[in-house]
């Protein structure tokens, strides 16, 4: 069984590198998803969450692939905890402007278009090596009138919150 602190390791390489050719960017963003998935199925062993579903896969030799998107709007990855639904979209971008381009409108088009379809309250994670304020403000304001949080932490907040909160914390902060 593979601890916690590994994947730490490993997602924190990812998410400091940029050693990957350009044309590797899809590769780098759907590995950070498996392991983001991995680092969650390890938190769900411990119950600190209740579920999480990745909507990449692991294609030929191994290699994952990130979640579709698309017009279907279907979230990266998708954890609850006590009910709540979270959404979360992870980008491996940093420039402001190309993070911007990527992510400002998918992020909460897959965010409400998942909370068409659920009964429980969602809140959304858009999580990113940087969070630019702009970016933040223009992906919240969509959201606003729906009802949903979208919360824009860096990864590494990410994964201080996730893996040093137990779940009332958790809940805690999501509803914050």
């Amino acid at each position: 069984s593979i601890k916690i602190s590994e994947y730490l390791t490993v997602i924190d390489m990812i998410n400091k590198t940029n050693k990957f050719e350009e044309n590797k960017a899809s590769l780098r963003g759907a590995y950070l998803e498996y392991l983001f998935y991995k680092l969650l199925t390890l938190l769900k062993s411990y119950e600190k969450i209740d579920d999480v579903i990745w909507n990449g896969k692991i294609g030929k030799y191994g290699i994952p692939t990130s979640a579709p998107g698309g017009v279907t709007g279907t979230p990266d990855i998708v954890f609850i905890v006590n009910g709540i639904h979270i959404v979360l979209e992870l980008t491996t971008i940093k420039p402001k402007a190309l993070q911007f381009s990527a992510e400002g409108a998918s992020v909460p088009d897959h965010i409400k278009i998942y909370n068409k379809n659920i009964e429980n309250e969602v809140i959304g994670i858009f999580s990113a090596p940087m969070i630019h304020n702009r970016n933040t403000a223009a992906m919240q304001s969509v959201l606003k009138g729906s009802g949903i949080k979208l919360h824009c932490i860096t990864i590494d907040e990410l994964l201080t919150i996730l893996t040093s909160k137990n779940k009332e914390e958790l809940v805690d902060f999501l509803s914050e």
